[in-house]
């Protein structure tokens, strides 16, 4: 007798299919690790997804890899971002799965940010719009677990007084 599947929500009913499609490929990925002699065993690999609500009422995966799934070779990838625009600065968090902190390379703007890592598995590049102008010079960034977060400052509108005469 086949198990009938619950149901993952009344309320989204399209997550169900997306999450067979998930399990379908982790199957997959591990059928082709063990037959792969080359696969590299030294260094982990990393999958993840971020799942949300499209404008449409379906669901979107956006999906996150430190692998290409053909070959063992060096892939471009995009990691995973979130901006947070807060009252005085932006945060910005970035997963990068499998990245040490010396292989970071993290530049501001006024209005952008860049980061991009470089190394013999992988290689990540992302070019962020920032929502306001921010003050480069005081920007702060903190990596830990594979998830780089960055303070950056607002710049201050300047108010400028402006006398106005009366006619």
């Amino acid at each position: 007798m086949e198990k009938k599947k619950k149901e993952f929500s009344p309320e989204m009913p399209g997550f169900d299919f997306e999450f067979e499609k998930i399990e379908g490929r982790v199957n997959e990925m591990i059928s082709k690790m063990i037959d792969n002699p080359d696969f590299p065993s030294d260094q982990p690999i990393v999958m993840g997804f971020a799942l949300k609500m499209g404008e449409n009422g379906q669901p979107l995966i956006q999906e996150f890899n430190n692998f290409k799934e053909n070959e063992v070779e060096i892939e471009e990838t995009e990691p995973l971002v979130e901006t947070q625009n807060l009252e005085k600065s932006v945060i910005v968090t970035i997963e990068l799965p499998g990245v040490k902190k010396q292989e970071i390379d993290l530049n501001s703007k006024s209005r952008s940010l860049t980061v991009s890592v470089w190394n013999e598995h992988q290689q990540f590049f992302k070019h962020i719009s920032l929502p306001e102008e921010i003050l480069s010079q005081k920007t702060k960034a903190r990596f830990k677990n594979g998830i780089l977060e960055i303070q950056l400052l607002k710049k201050k509108p300047v108010a400028q007084k402006n006398k106005i005469k009366i006619e």
